[in-house]
């Protein structure tokens, strides 16, 4: 079994357990990465994109996906370019996947990094937590 099935289908949760939540949890629990993000996350996509904008240099370095490995987070976005969606990168084989939580889905979901187009998630930027 890997980590990521532990959290397939657990609830999103408005102002509970939303993307930045699940982030933080599998950090903290599969990664020993004791991150903390601000109690301040909104469900508005513009605050939240202001607020990842905000906080990720403060947590992470950036990198390029082809370096990504298990336990680094996954920025995506729309066509627009704004960022307001956050999940956990891990790999099977060759494979990159992302654990993230889902609001319009309304759980944890485990996607392809490839085939999140098709879901309307763009992937933007890489980051390894410090």
């Amino acid at each position: 079994m890997h980590w990521s099935d532990k959290y397939v289908g657990t609830p999103y949760i408005v102002g509970l357990y939303d993307c930045g939540d699940h982030t933080q949890n599998v950090l903290n629990n599969e990664f020993n990465r004791q991150i903390y993000f601000p109690a301040r996350w909104d469900d508005s996509l513009d605050v939240l994109t202001e607020q990842l904008e905000d906080e990720k240099d403060y947590y992470a370095n950036q990198i390029s996906i082809e370096k990504a490995f298990d336990g680094d987070v996954l920025l995506m976005g729309s066509t627009s370019g704004n960022i307001h969606h956050i999940g956990i990168l891990f790999r099977i084989g060759n494979v990159l996947y992302v654990s993230h939580n889902v609001k319009s889905i309304g759980s944890v979901v485990v996607n392809k990094v490839k085939d999140l187009k098709l879901y309307g998630f763009f992937p933007k930027e890489v980051w390894r937590t410090k």
